[in-house]
């Protein structure tokens, strides 16, 4: 097994000829020997984390998905049970995108705020392949959840005309 620091610059080697990468700054007290931020390149910005968690031997390549304001208005325009389906169902796409993936919806499938998405790579077996292939995973699984948001937006919006003041 790699060293932790060792680790850290072969995956900011790796990153670097598809991210833009950089180390991030962590307090004392987090429970991480490093982390690194890998930000697809125009014309769709994703940022994705990676990092070591300190006292195991595996690397997560993270992402959390923060619901924009025209999203949580859409899901609000929904009954609670409506809203829990759609998560539920969002979950589950996710999942079935990537099986080997945490998927959680916080704080809850009823009030959904944000999507926290999570693989875990093994450091000993550990390849540039399977760090770019996780990496883009994640990214895809972003991409799948705001066209998911975006089409509840355009269901649950207002007829044409209503918001333009024309009816």
């Amino acid at each position: 097994m790699d060293e932790p620091l060792d680790l850290k610059n072969k995956i900011l080697a790796w990153l670097a000829d598809e991210f833009n990468v950089s180390v991030k700054s962590l307090p004392k007290n987090a429970p991480l020997d490093w982390a690194i931020k890998a930000e697809t390149q125009a014309p769709v910005k994703v940022a994705l984390v990676i990092q070591k968690p300190r006292g195991r031997d595996v690397v997560a390549v993270t992402i959390g998905i923060a619901l924009s304001q025209k999203h949580r208005e859409a899901l609000s325009k929904l009954g609670p049970g409506a809203r829990e389906e759609f998560a539920v169902s969002l979950v589950r796409d996710l999942i079935a995108l990537c099986p080997h993936c945490r998927v959680i919806a916080q704080p809850n499938p009823r009030d959904l705020q944000t999507i926290l998405i999570s693989r875990e790579l093994y450091s000993d077996s550990l390849t540039r392949q399977s760090l770019i292939d996780a990496s883009v995973t994640l990214v895809n699984m972003f991409l799948v959840t705001v066209l998911k948001l975006n089409q509840l937006s355009q269901t649950v919006r207002a007829p044409r005309g209503v918001d333009e003041g024309y009816m």
